[in-house]
């Protein structure tokens, strides 16, 4: 962000309010010192509970740090979140060529394929139908993924059979290789993010926030804006997908 900030070409303008999520008021003046911080604004979730602890909460930021949300208003003063989990799009747009990080949809988060059945999909295209979405991050290493996969394949098969394309399951590996992630999905019938892209997968795990294994997110696309958003309950929807079948189908778009 400094590099940005002080670009001499001017081509990246925009402010900069650190809100500290440190312990204390003797951290958070120790966190004002430091080189990078000079010239931007701070704000200490302390000493400012009408903003920084609202805002802390409002965004997840206490989550995973460091987290970047980026803002823009128009001329009347009408606030837009652009991206709430702007970190890592920071991180790896080293030129700013994507500058101001605005949010990525879905179909974007995930690259240019998907593989089914050893075809390859366009994201865009699987995706243009969905009324729902889940979203499986899982390895075969791992005990409890390999207890879940059956009830999550079930429920998909029912899913399937009954809506078609208007729901998919996408399948985000968290296998160390190739092997491990052929072994695993070899009788998997849903979608699969290749194993090879690991830029997808890890905007996909930062974007949600994933941090164990097996984790289910489930979402639905809204109808005015055309984007997938959480169902309620859809950062854990692992339960949902151990119902019985007929009862995880019956409460398809979880709208």
């Amino acid at each position: 962000l400094r590099k940005f900030a002080e670009d001499p070409s001017g081509h990246f303008s925009f402010d900069v309010v650190c809100i500290s999520m440190d312990r204390n008021m003797m951290e958070f003046d120790k966190f004002l010192k430091q080189e990078d911080l000079k010239g931007w604004w701070a704000l200490s979730r302390h000493a400012s509970l009408s903003f920084g602890e609202r805002a802390c909460s409002f965004f997840e930021a206490g989550e995973t740090l460091p987290t970047a949300v980026v803002l823009t208003a128009d001329s009347s003063g009408y606030v837009e979140v652009l991206n709430e989990q702007a970190t890592q799009d920071i991180l790896v747009d080293t030129k700013g060529t994507h500058f101001p990080w605005k949010r990525k949809r879905i179909p974007q988060l995930m690259g240019e394929t998907l593989s089914r059945c050893n075809i390859n999909f366009q994201p865009e295209v699987v995706l243009g139908s969905c009324e729902a979405l889940a979203l499986y991050f899982g390895g075969g290493w791992c005990p409890a993924c390999r207890t879940f996969k059956p009830k999550i394949m079930q429920a998909y098969s029912e899913l399937d059979h009954q809506y078609h394309e208007r729901f998919a399951l996408v399948y985000i590996s968290r296998d160390p290789d190739q092997s491990s992630f052929d072994a695993y999905t070899s009788d998997m019938g849903c979608f699969l993010l290749p194993h090879s892209n690991h830029t997808a997968n890890e905007a996909l795990c930062a974007h949600f926030k994933v941090e164990a294994i097996p984790t289910v997110i489930l979402l639905r696309r809204d109808p005015y804006t055309g984007d997938f958003v959480l169902v309620p309950n859809g950062k854990n929807a692992r339960a949902i997908f151990s119902q019985n079948p007929t009862e995880v189908a019956r409460g398809f778009p979880w709208g």
